[in-house]
Protein backbone atom coordinates (compact mmCIF):
# COMPACT_ATOMS: atom_id res chain seq x y z
CA UNK A 1 0.00 0.00 0.00
CA UNK A 2 2.45 2.59 -1.26
CA UNK A 3 2.91 5.76 -3.28
CA UNK A 4 5.88 6.00 -5.66
CA UNK A 5 7.25 9.55 -6.06
CA UNK A 6 9.77 10.27 -8.82
CA UNK A 7 11.78 13.42 -9.54
CA UNK A 8 13.63 13.79 -12.86
CA UNK A 9 16.57 15.82 -14.07
CA UNK A 10 15.02 16.72 -17.44
CA UNK A 11 11.57 17.54 -18.79
CA UNK A 12 9.38 14.64 -19.96
CA UNK A 13 10.88 12.39 -17.25
CA UNK A 14 14.35 12.21 -18.77
CA UNK A 15 17.85 12.13 -17.32
CA UNK A 16 18.72 11.13 -13.79
CA UNK A 17 15.95 10.16 -11.38
CA UNK A 18 15.42 10.03 -7.62
CA UNK A 19 12.55 7.88 -6.30
CA UNK A 20 10.89 7.80 -2.88
CA UNK A 21 8.36 5.30 -1.50
CA UNK A 22 5.72 6.64 0.90
CA UNK A 23 3.80 3.86 2.72
CA UNK A 24 0.12 4.50 3.36
CA UNK A 25 0.61 4.34 7.15
CA UNK A 26 2.94 7.34 7.04
CA UNK A 27 1.24 10.68 7.56
CA UNK A 28 3.95 12.70 5.82
CA UNK A 29 7.45 12.30 4.46
CA UNK A 30 10.07 14.96 3.89
CA UNK A 31 12.79 15.05 1.25
CA UNK A 32 15.83 17.32 1.15
CA UNK A 33 17.69 16.97 -2.12
CA UNK A 34 21.45 16.70 -1.64
CA UNK A 35 24.14 18.43 -3.63
CA UNK A 36 23.85 15.90 -6.45
CA UNK A 37 20.16 16.63 -7.11
CA UNK A 38 19.55 20.10 -5.68
CA UNK A 39 18.24 22.65 -8.21
CA UNK A 40 18.14 20.25 -11.17
CA UNK A 41 14.57 18.83 -11.07
CA UNK A 42 12.62 19.54 -14.27
CA UNK A 43 9.71 17.07 -14.08
CA UNK A 44 8.00 14.87 -11.48
CA UNK A 45 5.28 12.26 -11.14
CA UNK A 46 3.56 10.20 -8.47
CA UNK A 47 1.74 6.89 -8.72
CA UNK A 48 -0.50 5.98 -5.78
CA UNK A 49 -0.43 2.23 -6.20
CA UNK A 50 -2.78 1.51 -3.29
CA UNK A 51 -3.83 3.05 0.00
CA UNK A 52 -4.55 6.62 0.98
CA UNK A 53 -4.57 9.54 -1.50
CA UNK A 54 -1.52 11.79 -1.73
CA UNK A 55 -0.57 15.46 -1.92
CA UNK A 56 2.96 16.21 -3.15
CA UNK A 57 4.73 19.57 -2.80
CA UNK A 58 8.15 20.37 -4.31
CA UNK A 59 9.70 23.58 -2.92
CA UNK A 60 12.23 26.17 -3.99
CA UNK A 61 14.12 26.14 -0.69
CA UNK A 62 15.63 23.39 1.43
CA UNK A 63 13.41 24.22 4.43
CA UNK A 64 10.10 23.60 2.57
CA UNK A 65 9.37 27.27 1.98
CA UNK A 66 8.72 29.76 -0.83
CA UNK A 67 7.33 28.76 -4.24
CA UNK A 68 6.15 25.20 -4.82
CA UNK A 69 4.66 22.96 -7.48
CA UNK A 70 2.12 20.42 -6.23
CA UNK A 71 0.29 17.24 -7.23
CA UNK A 72 -3.05 15.82 -6.03
CA UNK A 73 -3.43 12.06 -6.55
CA UNK A 74 -6.24 9.69 -5.63
CA UNK A 75 -5.67 6.05 -4.74
CA UNK A 76 -5.03 3.90 -7.81
CA UNK A 77 -4.15 6.92 -9.99
CA UNK A 78 -1.10 8.78 -11.26
CA UNK A 79 -0.39 12.49 -11.66
CA UNK A 80 2.59 14.37 -13.05
CA UNK A 81 4.24 17.50 -14.33
CA UNK A 82 6.19 16.74 -17.51
CA UNK A 83 7.65 20.26 -17.25
CA UNK A 84 7.47 22.74 -14.37
CA UNK A 85 8.00 26.07 -16.14
CA UNK A 86 9.45 28.78 -13.92
CA UNK A 87 10.27 26.22 -11.21
CA UNK A 88 12.67 24.39 -13.54
CA UNK A 89 16.05 23.73 -11.85
CA UNK A 90 14.86 25.46 -8.67
CA UNK A 91 13.61 22.60 -6.45
CA UNK A 92 15.49 21.85 -3.22
CA UNK A 93 12.99 19.94 -1.05
CA UNK A 94 9.67 18.12 -1.14
CA UNK A 95 6.86 16.96 1.15
CA UNK A 96 4.54 13.99 0.55
CA UNK A 97 1.32 13.67 2.55
CA UNK A 98 -0.95 10.61 2.82
CA UNK A 99 -4.44 12.05 3.21
CA UNK A 100 -7.42 10.60 5.04
CA UNK A 101 -11.19 10.89 4.61
CA UNK A 102 -11.43 11.44 8.38
CA UNK A 103 -9.84 14.90 8.36
CA UNK A 104 -10.93 18.35 9.45
CA UNK A 105 -8.98 21.08 7.60
CA UNK A 106 -8.72 24.63 8.99
CA UNK A 107 -6.87 27.37 7.03
CA UNK A 108 -4.96 29.54 9.49
CA UNK A 109 -4.25 32.84 7.72
CA UNK A 110 -7.69 34.41 8.08
CA UNK A 111 -8.19 32.78 11.48
CA UNK A 112 -5.01 34.09 13.12
CA UNK A 113 -3.41 37.02 11.29
CA UNK A 114 -6.02 39.69 12.11
CA UNK A 115 -5.39 39.05 15.83
CA UNK A 116 -1.65 39.05 15.24
CA UNK A 117 -1.76 42.45 13.54
CA UNK A 118 -3.84 43.86 16.40
CA UNK A 119 -1.46 42.58 19.10
CA UNK A 120 1.63 43.71 17.21
CA UNK A 121 0.26 47.20 16.61
CA UNK A 122 -0.80 47.48 20.27
CA UNK A 123 2.73 46.62 21.46
CA UNK A 124 4.41 49.09 19.08
CA UNK A 125 1.93 51.97 19.40
CA UNK A 126 3.70 55.22 20.26
CA UNK A 127 7.12 53.79 19.40
CA UNK A 128 9.43 54.17 16.42
CA UNK A 129 8.65 50.65 15.19
CA UNK A 130 6.53 50.19 12.07
CA UNK A 131 5.33 47.06 10.32
CA UNK A 132 6.75 46.65 6.82
CA UNK A 133 4.19 44.85 4.72
CA UNK A 134 1.76 42.24 5.94
CA UNK A 135 2.66 39.33 8.24
CA UNK A 136 3.08 35.90 6.67
CA UNK A 137 2.19 32.52 8.12
CA UNK A 138 3.71 29.19 7.13
CA UNK A 139 4.33 25.68 8.44
CA UNK A 140 7.63 24.60 10.02
CA UNK A 141 8.64 20.97 9.49
CA UNK A 142 11.18 19.01 11.55
CA UNK A 143 12.61 15.60 10.79
CA UNK A 144 10.69 13.63 13.43
CA UNK A 145 6.95 13.46 12.76
CA UNK A 146 5.15 13.95 16.07
CA UNK A 147 1.43 13.10 15.66
CA UNK A 148 0.63 15.22 18.72
CA UNK A 149 2.25 18.54 17.80
CA UNK A 150 3.19 20.80 14.88
CA UNK A 151 4.78 24.21 14.49
CA UNK A 152 3.44 27.18 12.53
CA UNK A 153 5.42 30.41 12.16
CA UNK A 154 4.12 33.96 11.90
CA UNK A 155 6.75 36.36 10.56
CA UNK A 156 6.69 40.15 10.38
CA UNK A 157 9.21 42.54 8.84
CA UNK A 158 9.69 45.87 10.62
CA UNK A 159 11.33 49.25 10.27
CA UNK A 160 12.82 50.91 13.36
CA UNK A 161 13.13 54.67 12.92
CA UNK A 162 16.01 56.42 14.71
CA UNK A 163 16.32 60.18 15.04
CA UNK A 164 20.12 60.13 15.24
CA UNK A 165 20.91 57.43 12.68
CA UNK A 166 19.62 55.64 9.61
CA UNK A 167 16.57 53.44 10.05
CA UNK A 168 17.10 49.79 10.97
CA UNK A 169 15.48 46.80 9.34
CA UNK A 170 14.21 44.20 11.78
CA UNK A 171 12.19 41.00 11.76
CA UNK A 172 10.29 38.96 14.33
CA UNK A 173 9.18 35.33 14.14
CA UNK A 174 6.56 33.82 16.44
CA UNK A 175 6.63 30.01 16.50
CA UNK A 176 3.19 28.70 17.41
CA UNK A 177 2.92 25.15 18.71
CA UNK A 178 -0.31 23.22 18.16
CA UNK A 179 -0.69 20.18 20.41
CA UNK A 180 -3.22 17.48 21.19
CA UNK A 181 -4.32 16.99 24.77
CA UNK A 182 -7.47 16.88 26.83
CA UNK A 183 -9.22 19.84 25.19
CA UNK A 184 -8.36 18.15 22.69
CA UNK A 185 -6.54 20.95 20.82
CA UNK A 186 -4.21 23.49 22.41
CA UNK A 187 -1.95 26.17 20.91
CA UNK A 188 0.54 28.67 22.27
CA UNK A 189 3.48 30.84 21.27
CA UNK A 190 6.48 28.62 22.03
CA UNK A 191 9.32 30.86 20.84
CA UNK A 192 9.86 34.48 19.82
CA UNK A 193 12.89 35.28 17.66
CA UNK A 194 13.84 38.91 16.99
CA UNK A 195 16.46 39.97 14.44
CA UNK A 196 17.92 43.46 13.96
CA UNK A 197 20.33 44.39 11.16
CA UNK A 198 23.90 45.03 12.20
CA UNK A 199 25.09 48.54 13.03
CA UNK A 200 26.35 50.72 15.89
CA UNK A 201 22.92 50.78 17.59
CA UNK A 202 21.84 47.17 16.90
CA UNK A 203 22.19 46.06 20.50
CA UNK A 204 20.22 49.00 21.86
CA UNK A 205 17.48 48.53 19.28
CA UNK A 206 17.25 44.81 20.07
CA UNK A 207 17.16 45.38 23.85
CA UNK A 208 14.19 47.72 23.48
CA UNK A 209 12.40 45.78 20.75
CA UNK A 210 12.64 42.15 21.87
CA UNK A 211 10.76 42.50 25.21
CA UNK A 212 7.85 44.10 23.37
CA UNK A 213 7.77 41.21 20.92
CA UNK A 214 7.79 38.68 23.79
CA UNK A 215 4.87 40.55 25.36
CA UNK A 216 3.07 40.46 22.01
CA UNK A 217 3.66 36.70 21.89
CA UNK A 218 2.05 36.25 25.30
CA UNK A 219 -0.99 38.30 24.31
CA UNK A 220 -1.17 36.41 21.02
CA UNK A 221 -1.30 33.10 22.91
CA UNK A 222 -4.42 34.26 24.73
CA UNK A 223 -6.14 35.21 21.49
CA UNK A 224 -4.96 32.00 19.83
CA UNK A 225 -6.61 29.88 22.52
CA UNK A 226 -9.79 31.92 22.19
CA UNK A 227 -9.79 31.26 18.44
CA UNK A 228 -9.48 27.49 18.78
CA UNK A 229 -12.01 27.22 21.64
CA UNK A 230 -14.98 26.97 19.19
CA UNK A 231 -13.18 24.15 17.36
CA UNK A 232 -12.83 22.24 20.63
CA UNK A 233 -16.47 22.94 21.50
CA UNK A 234 -17.62 21.52 18.16
CA UNK A 235 -15.47 18.42 18.52
CA UNK A 236 -16.71 17.70 22.03
CA UNK A 237 -20.35 18.33 21.11
CA UNK A 238 -20.06 15.88 18.21
CA UNK A 239 -18.19 13.32 20.31
CA UNK A 240 -15.25 13.39 17.88
CA UNK A 241 -11.86 12.19 19.09
CA UNK A 242 -8.67 13.35 17.35
CA UNK A 243 -5.84 10.87 16.83
CA UNK A 244 -3.24 13.21 15.30
CA UNK A 245 -2.62 16.60 13.73
CA UNK A 246 -0.40 17.97 10.99
CA UNK A 247 -0.09 21.07 8.82
CA UNK A 248 -0.40 21.40 5.03
CA UNK A 249 1.54 24.17 3.24
CA UNK A 250 -0.33 26.84 1.30
CA UNK A 251 -4.06 27.13 0.73
CA UNK A 252 -6.28 24.01 0.99
CA UNK A 253 -5.67 21.66 -1.96
CA UNK A 254 -8.63 20.55 -4.08
CA UNK A 255 -9.10 17.10 -2.60
CA UNK A 256 -10.17 14.63 -3.77
CA UNK A 257 -8.92 16.20 -7.01
CA UNK A 258 -10.96 16.29 -10.20
CA UNK A 259 -9.11 15.54 -13.42
CA UNK A 260 -8.91 19.25 -14.16
CA UNK A 261 -7.16 20.02 -10.86
CA UNK A 262 -4.28 17.55 -10.65
CA UNK A 263 -1.95 20.15 -9.09
CA UNK A 264 -0.89 23.78 -9.11
CA UNK A 265 1.86 26.31 -8.53
CA UNK A 266 1.75 28.14 -5.21
CA UNK A 267 3.73 29.47 -2.25
CA UNK A 268 4.22 28.27 1.30
CA UNK A 269 3.72 31.89 2.39
CA UNK A 270 0.18 32.22 0.99
CA UNK A 271 -1.35 30.31 3.94
CA UNK A 272 -1.14 27.00 5.79
CA UNK A 273 -3.80 24.59 6.99
CA UNK A 274 -4.13 22.81 10.31
CA UNK A 275 -5.37 19.26 9.77
CA UNK A 276 -7.03 17.22 12.53
CA UNK A 277 -7.46 13.48 11.91
CA UNK A 278 -10.44 11.74 13.55
CA UNK A 279 -9.98 8.36 15.19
Amino acid sequence: MTAVNEFFEHINFGGRRESFITPTEWRWQWIKFGSGFNDIVSSLRTNVVTGLPVNVYAFKHIDFTDNFVSLNIQSGASSWWSAIGAMNDQISSALIFRRSSREFVQPLKDLLLPDFRAQFDAQTAGTQVRRQGEPIIYAVYVSAHDPNSMLVRVQQSMLVELECWSDYDARVMFDLKFTLGGSPLDAFCAWVTTWVESGPFSGQVFDRLHPRMVAAGGAFTQRLRQRIAPINDQLRAAGIQISELYVLPGSPPAFPPPNSNFGRFGSSFEDCCLVLVRR
